[in-house]
């Protein structure tokens, strides 16, 4: 048999056996502080004691079971496993793969990329996935991510157990109207935002004036473009007489045509006059030179817009839960007041799925007010 002991913060397995009536044990260090790992590790190799596959009594230690694992997983990494796991989704869309190599790249380089995969284990998971800086939705985002990349190790054979699939996700922390902003919360975010811009400018500060800062959130206001397609928009895409954007790098490959509406494109049109009236190029971007639109142009990034939005958020004074892509909800609910039915609105948003689009249903009081005095009741 087999059993668990803690010494000065380690956990050890411990293994019994009787020889002649008398009791002998053999002790070897897990080489972990964890105890639900140890309790795992425990498990396990008490099984295979059981069933005699190891002879702790005759030489056997954890620690060599890891050299030799390693020896068998040689070039077996977390690194190699990504790559291939990369490889393997040939068949999804660009945008989709390209969110798969950030977050899953960057859960190789917490846990060391020449790690073997099957030397992972769940506190390395949870280390990555549950830091108290993420948002508890991108926590789910990046288990889920993982959990994808266990079970094609699993299926594999990288690993002899998937340790990710047992981890739980986090409890989602707000609905999709928790992320919206109303007309008034953009008016009350754009007066921060000038606010702000003027003390920094008054002080002499000549970067970090965010001058794309209003037409970019406007655009995923009134437009309801993803920030990824707003930050890759180009001015060849752009018509301002014939009011529409045409959108070619879209998140699932597919071109759409989105027009422009009357609410935005006067801050469009002012735009394209401070940018001098280009005819291509990026529509949006960082400057050396902001507030002159002159000198080295860097392309905007969605984490850096995310970012910059959120602190003006909290600047505002509006609820945490308020974040960006929220502005496509706030879109996506004032096309379906206005009129539109489900299949343009999905339409115009580019969902392939009408679900997608029920979730920007949001009817408050004064619409059902609104609705009641149409009706006449």
């Amino acid at each position: 048999m087999a059993s668990l002991r803690e010494r000065n913060g380690t956990y050890y397995i411990v293994f019994t056996k009787r020889v002649d009536g008398e009791l002998n044990q053999a002790a070897c260090s897990l080489r972990t502080e964890d105890k639900s790992d140890a309790e795992d590790l425990c498990e396990e190799y008490g099984k295979k004691y059981e069933r005699g596959e190891i002879d702790p009594f005759g030489g056997w230690t954890y620690q060599k079971e890891l050299r030799r694992r390693r020896e068998k997983q040689s070039g077996r990494t977390i690194g190699a496993a990504v790559d291939q796991f990369l490889t393997s989704k040939s068949h999804v869309t660009e945008s989709t793969r390209t969110g798969y190599r950030h977050k899953l790249n960057a859960f190789a380089e917490s846990v060391g990329e020449s790690m073997p995969a099957d030397l992972v284990n769940r506190n390395d998971i949870q280390d990555f996935c549950f830091r108290e800086d993420l948002a508890r939705e991108t926590q789910r985002t990046y288990l889920r991510h993982c959990k994808m990349l266990f079970r094609w190790l699993e299926r594999e054979d990288w690993i002899d157990q998937n340790i990710c699939e047992p981890i739980r996700y986090p409890r989602k922390q707000e609905t999709t109207s928790g992320k919206m902003i109303n007309k008034n919360q953009l008016d009350k975010l754009f007066r921060t935002f000038k606010r702000i811009q003027r003390e920094k400018i008054r002080d002499g500060q000549t970067t970090g004036l965010h001058v794309w800062f209003k037409p970019v959130v406007a655009m995923g206001f009134y437009q309801g473009l993803r920030a990824g397609e707003i930050v890759r928009l180009d001015w060849l895409d752009v018509s301002l007489d014939e009011r529409r954007l045409h959108l070619t790098r879209t998140k699932n490959g597919e071109q759409r045509v989105v027009p422009i509406r009357k609410e935005y494109l006067p801050l469009l049109q002012a735009w394209h006059r401070l940018c001098e009236r280009p005819t291509e190029g990026l529509v949006f971007f960082k400057s050396d030179a902001p507030g002159r639109h002159t000198g080295k142009k860097w392309p905007l990034s969605t984490d850096h817009v995310s970012k910059v939005y959120k602190g003006y958020v909290r600047a505002a004074g509006l609820p945490d839960s308020v974040c960006f892509h929220g502005l496509r909800h706030s879109c996506g609910t004032q096309l379906l007041r206005k009129g539109m039915d489900l299949h343009e609105v999905a339409s115009w948003l580019g969902h392939s799925s009408l679900d997608s689009v029920r979730t920007y249903e949001h009817l408050n009081d004064q619409d059902l007010r609104s609705k009641m005095e149409e009706l006449g009741m």
